[in-house]
């Protein structure tokens, strides 16, 4: 469900009873949750041994969010008068609605031509993957997002005190070994898995120094972007704290082009090691965090919760 917006739920109630049946929708949640309502028609009658349908709205405030945290999954029950219960999990995803460009910003590294854009933070309590960063210096970011005709544009100035370059420049996989980013899009919001995705990853330095390699990885079409992803830019530089990458993703080499005022799944993920002797190769992944972060591996192969973001007109 969609922060701050109205998130319609259908429920199928069956009986299998020989009578009629009437009665409402009961949400039953954890007491202590806030920030969540119901609107819209919870009665309902069902013939014998029949099923009907009621669709309400569910909606949700950053109220539900934990501190520092941009997403959150929590358990819920709805329950019917007669006593039934169907249990569910939900998931609250953070939204976006970014710009059309009239004038694309140049992929050098330099994010001062997108700081006015559409844009949000991740903290390092946005934790999806191993362990938690020490604080906001250790991994932590900030991003902004926007489109034209031709391409997906996103700059993401990480924080990180100890950026590790031991990635060989023609080892350029598994963005999860090393200090990386990964850009997941969804072009149709629809998906159910990463065959009609794609996810766009690099590494902002490697063992010759600090210039972005950019590849694609756990989708239907890995490996170098020039390869697999012709047009796609990437460029990076060091900073004070941390270090800033940014990518420009052709429309044309995602399974399909969204329209203006077309609603997209975007995930923007920060891989971070701090292993600053690391042989070249090794794996040294501690923690990923993301703008949408649920505490299990399927943050990657879901795209069904991934951030919802709109394309503005």
């Amino acid at each position: 469900v969609r922060i701050g917006q109205s998130n319609p739920i259908t429920v199928d109630i069956i009986n299998r009873g020989p009578e009629p049946a009437a009665g409402e929708l009961q949400l039953r949640l954890d007491p202590s949750k806030k920030g969540i309502r119901t609107r819209g028609e919870l009665s309902y009658q069902v013939a014998a041994e029949s099923t009907t349908s009621v669709t309400f709205d569910l909606e949700v405030t950053s109220e539900v969010l934990p501190a520092n945290r941009h997403s959150v999954r929590f358990p819920v029950q709805l329950g019917i008068s007669s006593g039934g219960v169907d249990a569910a999990d939900v998931y609250v995803l953070p939204t976006l609605e970014i710009p059309r460009l009239s004038q694309a910003p140049r992929i050098d590294g330099d994010l001062s031509d997108m700081s006015g854009l559409a844009g949000e933070n991740i903290s390092y309590q946005d934790l999806w993957w191993r362990t938690e960063p020490s604080g906001e210096s250790d991994s932590s970011a900030s991003f902004h997002v926007a489109y034209d005709q031709q391409n997906l544009y996103v700059g993401v100035d990480v924080r990180d005190e100890a950026v590790v370059c031991n990635i060989a420049p023609d080892d350029v996989r598994a963005q999860l070994r090393s200090d990386a980013v990964g850009i997941t899009v969804d072009p149709s919001g629809r998906s159910r898995d990463t065959s009609t995705v794609i996810q766009a990853a690099a590494f902002p330095c490697t063992t010759e120094g600090f210039q972005a390699r950019g590849f694609r990885d756990a989708d239907a079409n890995q490996g170098l972007m020039e390869e697999t992803a012709p047009g796609m830019q990437v460029s990076s530089r060091k900073t004070d704290t941390g270090y800033t990458l940014e990518f420009s993703i052709p429309w044309a080499v995602m399974p399909e082009q969204p329209d203006p005022g077309d609603e997209i799944g975007l995930n923007i993920v920060i891989y971070d090691g701090d292993e600053a002797d690391a042989r070249v190769g090794a794996n040294i992944s501690q923690s990923g965090i993301a703008w949408a972060a649920f505490p299990w591996g399927g943050k990657q192969a879901l795209p069904y919760v991934w951030p919802r973001v709109v394309l503005g007109r």
